[in-house]
Formats: C-alpha cells, sequence, structure tokens
C-alpha cells in the first residue's frame, strides 16, 4: 500500500519517509487513487540500539481537515510521552470513523510501513485518540489486540461490545458534555467485571472540548507504560 518515494513530506513531492528529527505532514496516495494522509513525529537520537516505541494517535470527530490528528500530537500526547523517546503516527481519518474497513486497512498498513522503515520495537506499541479517536482506540484493541501493548483512551467510551486483552488506561471529565460521566463509568465498571485490566481516572477538564485539560493526567500514563513494557 505504501511505496517508496511515493510521498508528499512537508510539501516536496516524490519523497522518501523522513529520516531527520521532527513533525512531518505526509500524504501518499493509495491504491485506486485515494490520497491519505498522516501526521509522523520522530525523536531526536538518543545513541540507544534499544528499537523505538510507535505511538498510534487517533484523532477526534468533525469535519478533517489536513493533517487532522497533528495537534493531538503537539499539544496532547507528544508532550506527555517524549521522553519515551517514541515515534508518533497521527493518520487523517478516511471519510470520518475510524470503525469503516477503509480506516481499519489504512492505519494497519500505516503502521506496518513505517514501523518496518523505522524499525520500532513491535513489543511498545501504544494505540490513543481522543473523543471519536477514543472510541477508535477501543475498535482497534477489540479487533487487532494482537497489535498493541497498551490504549490510552482519552474522553470517550466504547460503543458496543468491547475486549481488553491489553491494558487501557482511560479518562474522562465531570463535566463532559457529550459522553455522560456516569454512563462512562458504568461501562468501565462493567469492563473490569469482565475481567478487562482497565483505569479510569476522573479529571477537572472545562468540559469535553478542553483537549488540554487533560495533558497533565495523561502525562502521568508515562510509568504505567514503562512498567507494562518491563513485564
Amino acid at each position: 500500500m505504501f511505496e517508496a518515494g511515493n510521498f508528499t513530506v512537508n510539501g516536496s513531492a516524490n519523497a522518501a519517509l523522513p529520516d531527520s528529527p521532527g513533525l512531518f505532514d505526509i500524504s501518499t496516495t493509495l491504491a485506486g487513487g485515494r490520497e491519505a494522509r498522516f501526521t509522523l513525529s520522530l525523536p531526536a537520537a538518543t545513541g540507544s540500539e534499544t528499537a523505538p516505541p510507535l505511538f498510534v494517535i487517533l484523532h477526534y470527530g468533525g469535519t478533517p481537515t489536513p493533517y487532522y490528528g497533528r495537534p493531538l500530537i503537539e499539544m496532547l500526547f507528544g508532550p506527555a510521552w517524549a521522553q519515551l523517546g517514541g515515534i508518533f503516527i497521527a493518520p487523517e481519518s478516511i471519510d470520518g470513523q475510524w470503525h469503516t474497513e477503509a480506516n481499519e486497512a489504512f492505519v494497519i498498513n500505516l503502521m506496518d510501513a513505517v514501523s518496518s522503515h523505522y524499525r520500532t520495537d513491535t513489543r511498545r506499541t501504544v494505540v490513543a485518540g481522543y473523543s471519536m479517536g477514543a472510541i477508535g482506540s477501543w475498535h482497534f484493541i477489540t479487533h487487532y489486540p494482537e497489535r498493541f501493548s497498551a490504549a490510552v483512551p482519552v474522553a470517550g467510551f466504547p460503543h458496543g461490545a468491547a475486549n481488553c486483552l491489553i491494558p487501557v488506561f482511560t479518562f474522562a471529565t465531570e463535566s463532559d458534555e457529550i459522553f455522560d460521566f456516569d454512563t462512562f463509568s458504568a461501562r468501565v465498571d462493567e469492563l473490569q467485571q469482565n475481567g478487562c485490566d482497565v483505569t479510569l481516572q476522573t479529571v477537572a477538564a472545562r468540559g469535553h472540548y478542553d483537549v488540554a485539560g487533560f495533558s497533565a493526567a495523561v502525562g502521568e500514563t508515562r510509568s504505567w507504560l514503562e512498567s507494562i513494557w518491563a513485564q
């Protein structure tokens, strides 16, 4: 699906995936001529021979504009997990919802391409998202649990049945206007009763759209991730 040299990177066409540190907006052409876009964040070189973790960041709802997931890397998940030295990818959804066949194929193939090119540690792959992206995170760990070591859905609970064969750390605020907090809490209780390793932390954000209000709490999951990876 992803061919070497078939990328536009920060406006430069016919480019390869970048290998220098930084934040890159990348587009490519999929089979059938459809354009697909994603943002890629590469860490500074550490001198370590350890393969880096991979963080898959799924954006919120709305009508996607180009590189719609970039702010979640810049403002939320990137700062929270910068010290982990990982690679971040934030795909822009194709036609909306993350659970569609087209988006499943896009995300999984993008993960494979990035993991292969940068030789990421497949045992340290995390999916995270905000709002609709949180729903998408639940979807991917339900249907592709073998691809991830942990999930961090923020401000969104699963729609329909959910399995969590991997650890999940999720966040909610009591002032959320979209996802009722009592329903959120009840869903987590149900999952825990079904044997899921899921933790819910309540955050004092100023409502559903206060993305920055979750940043400090998400940052606290760094040690949680490290403990999972150490097992």
